[in-house]
């Protein structure tokens, strides 16, 4: 969309976002869970998927 651009793994989950702002990179582990954003300022967020596949965060969180 627009001046957007976005790349896939091989399993299709969404890899990198780019926009005019800069980078978003995720990652995934080798079940497809979401486990790690960084944004385009460096901000790491991580995350842990307990036994009952819930996703929970760990690392930073800023509001503005």
């Amino acid at each position: 969309y627009g001046d957007n651009a976005y790349t896939y793994t091989a399993n299709g989950e969404l890899a990198t976002k780019t926009t005019p702002a800069g980078t978003t990179t995720y990652d995934y582990d080798a079940l497809g869970n979401l486990r790690g954003v960084t944004l385009p300022d460096g901000t790491r967020s991580d995350y842990l998927i307990d036994a009952r596949k819930f996703r929970k965060f760990r690392g930073h969180l800023t509001h503005f």
